[in-house]
């Protein structure tokens, strides 16, 4: 369906004003001619939320750069990958050196009196260039977007300050996003290093001789909480299902490693408990998965039954349930190497019997779970933010891109 646009629009092909360039490869060039330093050679791998990571570029010599003046990248340029992960932009504000593109890119330079640079590279977050991605990725060759694609692409193009200030307004809330990104990345550093300093020792097993800390020893588990786990009722008998239990099973794994589990993908009757081997376990309990997604693991907010791919463990006095929680997600990489190996990925019951837990007092293992509890929290917020902030994105893209809602544009 055509969009209507407002009075004043102009559609026309990208090609029509803007130089489009690329090419198939670089004349023989291959990354043992790569450099330590000179001209920078971007890929679409060096490509993340709209900007270059310097950084991580490949450089060649000047002569290779040389070779090709007409990809050689200028500042207000907009690039973008056209071979594997096609589709990624970039907006090229400023440049640290001499800067090219390799063969898996393409060079985007419009005409700045009839088309804003930054105006360019929001438009290919829009509607007409996502659905040609989407043509490409789904058909049945390799995926790759050719120049004439790009030349051919319809193009909205309100006037020139209105482009500016579309720019502007949608490049705000990609610098929210991007700060928000960081703040993610940062907290969940800080979270790993910690994770690192308060069970570095997560390891140890009973009766192993090994040197502990005068603070710290190695319980059973078992010996610390109550182990439980659950059953599926008959699926062909309706009455058992949709009773208002909830029921955590391996359809809840996008659910786990969130510190709570809140809802679940089905849920079962009490008809269901007392026919099966289901338990109704208490609130509060932490499960953890042992079967395919091996590892996961939550605290549940309210009584809850588990299928029979999941342990429950109910904590006693002597084990914090939040610092039990932290310690089996420092132990993933630990039941992963377990379960690895077999068909599907499973953990013995027998393994469990005979875990132990490095605990120091409860006190101090209350202060290390409400402390990765806060960072947690702090964690969501930010992530709560960032949905946020990218669906604000979206719904602005579809107004101001199609001209349903106009900027204000001084006179």
């Amino acid at each position: 369906m055509m969009t209507e646009f407002p009075k004043g629009w102009e559609t026309c092909k990208l090609g029509e004003i803007c130089k489009i360039k690329a090419r198939i490869g670089w004349r023989g060039l291959s990354a043992n001619e790569y450099t330590e330093d000179g001209p920078f050679l971007i890929a679409g791998k060096h490509i993340r939320d709209g900007q270059v990571l310097w950084g991580n570029c490949d450089h060649i010599s000047e002569w290779r750069y040389d070779e090709s003046p007409e990809i050689q990248i200028q500042e207000g340029d907009v690039i973008l990958s056209k071979d594997g992960t096609i589709g990624r932009p970039a907006h090229i504000l400023a440049l640290p050196d001499k800067t090219t593109i390799n063969g898996t890119m393409m060079l985007l330079r419009p005409e700045t009196q009839k088309l804003d640079p930054a105006y360019l590279f929001q438009q290919l977050g829009g509607f007409q260039f996502k659905t040609l991605v989407k043509e490409r990725i789904s058909g049945g060759s390799i995926p790759h977007i050719f120049q004439r694609d790009m030349v051919n692409l319809p193009i909205a193009r309100p006037p020139l300050e209105e482009q500016k200030k579309i720019a502007e307004v949608l490049s705000s809330v990609d610098e929210a996003i991007r700060a928000t990104q960081a703040v993610i990345e940062q907290t969940r550093t800080v979270k790993k290093g910690l994770l690192q300093k308060f069970f570095h020792r997560g390891d140890w097993e009973p009766n192993k001789d090994k040197a502990l800390p005068d603070e710290f020893e190695v319980r059973l588990l078992d010996d610390l909480a109550k182990r439980g786990s659950g059953h599926t009722p008959n699926k062909k008998k309706t009455e058992y299902w949709g009773g208002g239990i909830k029921w955590v099973s391996l359809q809840d794994t996008k659910k786990l490693d969130r510190l709570y589990i809140k809802e679940t993908t089905a849920e079962i009757s009490d008809l269901g408990i007392t026919n099966s081997s289901a338990v109704l376990h208490p609130k509060g309990m932490v499960v953890l998965s042992r079967d395919a997604t091996v590892g996961k693991s939550a605290i549940t907010t309210e009584p809850m039954a588990v299928s029979q791919h999941f342990i429950a463990w109910d904590c006693g006095p002597d084990l914090d349930r939040y610092y039990f929680y932290y310690w089996l997600q420092h132990m993933k990489p630990v039941f992963l190497n377990i379960g690895a190996g077999s068909t599907i990925k499973t953990i013995g019951l027998s393994f469990f019997k005979k875990l132990g837990i490095p605990i120091p007092a409860i006190s101090e293992q209350r202060r290390v779970g409400q402390k990765m509890k806060e960072l947690d929290e702090l964690l969501f917020l930010h992530e709560q933010k960032l949905t946020q902030l990218k669906t604000l994105k979206a719904g602005l893209m579809s107004d101001l891109l199609t001209g349903r809602v106009r900027v204000k544009v001084a006179s």
